[in-house]
């Protein structure tokens, strides 16, 4: 007698090759399915250059647009909105990807009053600036200013700077003078007196205007020795007529020449 055995179901397993997809228990071609995908992509690709090329002229006007805003990310005080307007109109409506950025950029500098500028574009049609000026710490002679590493320039308009000091030298002597200009007023101040000028002669002698009129005759050697001396003498109770001060001389070793305004010279001996 048969005895007719049956197989769960459970016990039923089907071995799947690698990098097939079975459905319905039947695997399926790869090489069919790649196929197909190679298809749709060709196909896509196809319709998105249809697209372009009857829209090309309206996309490349989209993606790049003409430069036309400016954004200015710094503060000036000398540099005015129409000079940068003006040092950058002839690269404005350039498309964004062929604006001239370096272009731009050494226009700017061009300006006296700027020391460094940088200029970077903002998709779609924006330029964004940002200028570092010039900081005059003094004049030089009757038409130059002195920044503070003691390099010459020449702007426009100097008469926005007529409240500097007054540096005079011959050419090339501006780093000595702007040193000396710094140690003077450093030990003038603290005693209430402002350079006003300083002057180096081309025989080297130095001379001083304080507070905007008192005249002084440093010479040529031990000059802040004798600025000193010079500074207890302005301090000293004995002297009660300081504001009428006209010109110091601080020449001589042991003493010093004072004029008073309007009145005859004074020799008084200072140890």
């Amino acid at each position: 007698m048969l005895k007719a055995t049956k197989r769960s179901s459970a016990q039923t397993s089907i071995k799947m090759s690698p990098g097939r997809v079975h459905r319905g228990g039947r695997p399926l071609n790869t090489k069919t399915a790649a196929r197909k995908r190679y298809v749709l992509a060709g196909l896509v690709t196809t319709m998105i250059m249809l697209v372009v090329q009857q829209n090309g002229e309206n996309l490349a006007h989209a993606i790049s647009r003409p430069v036309s805003k400016v954004r200015v990310e710094s503060a000036q005080q000398f540099v005015t909105e129409a000079e940068l307007k003006n040092l950058i109109s002839r690269y404005l409506g350039t498309s964004f990807f062929a604006f001239d950025v370096l272009g731009t950029k050494q226009s700017l500098e061009q300006h006296p009053w700027v020391r460094r500028a940088s200029a970077k574009k903002v998709w779609p049609d924006t330029l964004v600036l940002e200028i570092q000026e010039e900081v005059a710490i003094a004049r030089w002679g009757d038409e130059k200013l002195l920044n503070q590493f003691g390099e010459i320039f020449e702007p426009p308009g100097r008469r926005r700077a007529a409240g500097l000091p007054l540096l005079v030298g011959s050419e090339g002597e501006q780093y000595r003078v702007m040193e000396q200009y710094r140690a003077v007023s450093q030990q003038l101040f603290p005693v209430g007196l402002r350079v006003t000028s300083l002057s180096l002669s081309p025989r080297g002698n130095w001379s001083l205007i304080l507070n905007d009129s008192i005249q002084v005759t440093l010479g040529r050697e031990k000059i802040l020795e004798r600025l000193a001396r010079f500074a207890e003498f302005y301090q000293s109770p004995e002297l009660m007529v300081s504001e009428k001060l006209e010109s110091v001389d601080l020449r001589y070793d042991n003493g010093i020449a004072v004029k008073l305004v309007a009145e005859d010279s004074l020799e008084l001996a200072v140890r």
